[in-house]
């Protein structure tokens, strides 16, 4: 609802998974019908992004990329799948800022 403080996280000495940017955070997700979750380290800027379903084109590709290294394909990710993204990476519903 958006009626907390906000969310305070530490990053880590690793690199963003989009632009390689050191300083980053562990986003963890379940894959659609899968047991195994999936690890994206994302920098503060990127992690916003897709929390608020709104990744630049090449940011989405960057991640459809590593996704599909992994075996996995972008509408099998909740905050990327067909419903917030279209073939192309445009942002199809993205939140709005704070």
């Amino acid at each position: 609802m958006g009626e907390g403080d906000p969310l305070i996280v530490r990053t880590d000495r690793r690199r963003c998974a989009v632009c390689h940017h050191q300083g980053a955070v562990r986003y963890v997700t379940f894959p659609l019908h899968s047991r195994r979750p999936i690890e994206m380290e994302l920098c503060s800027e990127h992690l916003r992004a897709l929390v608020a379903r709104r990744l630049g084109v090449h940011s989405f590709e960057q991640l459809r990329r590593q996704l599909v290294a992994l075996g996995l394909d972008v509408n099998e990710v909740f905050l990327l799948h067909e419903a917030f993204y279209d073939g192309q990476g445009r942002a199809l519903q993205p939140a709005g800022e704070v």
